[in-house]
């Protein structure tokens, strides 16, 4: 038999032994809380970095104001911030415009938004089957000119051009066989493009009106920015 004393020892280390362990893990728990604490800290850090370096979200507008009407196409422009929308201040109502709408007059200003400075300078009502035997009707045949005052290369197109009526809503510029504007080409920053677009509007009543929204064929674009003209009646 072992003696009184030897039990309370082997009893005193059995009962030590759970406290000893108990110890241990609450210190590693502790060491594994303050890592996690430290790798989420560092990883705040870094996404912060990252927001301040790539610049994601919204940044103010910092583009220098445009030159005087007579210096548009030029290097002066390039770079250049654009006009703001003027909805219903000459249509008044009678086309469609939003927030986003520059509405000009043929031959005069031109509409300026998306890196583009644009004119319609004239509209000439031509027979439709003098270029589609099939066609009745007519075409408005519209001379223009598109300046890229974006400091990159952007596209131009003749199919960035519609005609619009409150009858027939909607419709994108033909291509005919005959000397035109462009179809889909690149043109770098500071280049001029000048052409005629051709509208079929057939036996449709007016006003017609010429829309320009060069975003509508940009992939991804979220623009809605325009410009609208109304053809004389």
């Amino acid at each position: 038999m072992y003696s009184s004393a030897t039990t309370r020892a082997r009893c005193g280390a059995s009962m030590s032994e759970p406290k000893t362990r108990r110890h241990v893990l609450s210190i590693w728990l502790l060491i594994i809380t303050t890592a996690f604490v430290v790798f989420i800290g560092g990883c705040l850090v870094a996404v912060s970095s990252i927001h301040l370096n790539f610049n994601f979200g919204p940044t103010p507008t910092t583009l220098p104001p445009p030159p005087p009407p007579s210096e548009y196409a030029t290097r002066h422009e390039i770079g250049t911030r654009g006009d703001k929308p003027n909805p219903r201040a000459l249509f008044h109502g009678a086309y469609p415009s939003d927030d986003q709408t520059q509405e000009r007059k043929i031959g005069g200003l031109p509409a300026r938004f998306s890196g583009y400075t644009t004119w319609v300078r004239s509209i000439a009502h031509v027979k439709a089957n003098h270029y589609v035997d099939a066609y009745p009707g007519q075409y408005l045949r519209v001379r223009v000119t598109v300046f890229n005052r974006d400091t990159q290369t952007q596209h131009v197109c003749a199919c960035d051009f519609f005609v619009w009526t409150r009858a027939a809503g909607l419709r994108e510029a033909d291509a005919v066989a005959a000397p035109s504007l462009a179809h889909d080409i690149v043109m770098p920053s500071g280049a001029r493009r000048g052409g005629y677009v051709y509208l079929y509007v057939g036996t449709v009543p007016g006003p017609y009106y010429i829309v320009y929204n060069p975003d509508a064929h940009v992939p991804g674009s979220s623009s809605t920015a325009r410009a609208v003209w109304r053809v004389p009646e």
